[in-house]
C-alpha cells in the first residue's frame, strides 16, 4: 500500500508519495486538467501497488479530481482544511510537503 498526498491549485497539483513506513519515495506536479489527470492516473499505475490518495477540500478544484480518480477506482479521501493547516503549520512550506 502507498499513500498519496495532493496539494491542489488553479493551474497544477503537486502530490508526494510515500510507503508503509511513511518514508518518502517521490514527488511529481502535474497540469490541472484532463491531461494531467490522465498522466496522474499513469504514474500511479506505474508502481503496481494499491494506493490510498487524500486531498484538502478546496472546492470544485478537489471535486473535479475527485471525481475522476473515483471513476478509476481510487481510494480518494478528502481532508478537511482545519486539519491539513493544523498539520502544515508546524512545517516548512513547499507544494511537495503539503502534497
Amino acid at each position: 500500500m502507498l499513500f498519496v498526498g495532493v496539494d491542489i491549485s488553479t493551474s497544477k497539483f503537486d502530490v508526494a508519495v510515500m510507503n508503509q513506513q511513511f518514508k518518502f519515495i517521490t514527488s511529481k506536479s502535474f497540469s490541472f486538467n484532463s491531461d494531467g489527470f490522465s498522466q496522474f492516473i499513469t504514474f500511479l499505475k506505474k508502481f503496481n501497488e494499491p494506493v490510498s490518495i487524500a486531498m484538502e477540500a478546496s472546492g470544485s478544484f478537489t471535486l473535479n479530481l475527485f471525481d475522476f480518480l473515483n471513476e478509476h477506482n481510487f481510494n480518494v479521501f478528502i481532508l478537511h482544511p482545519y486539519f491539513v493547516k493544523k498539520h502544515s503549520d508546524s512545517k516548512s512550506k513547499t507544494d511537495p510537503i503539503d502534497a
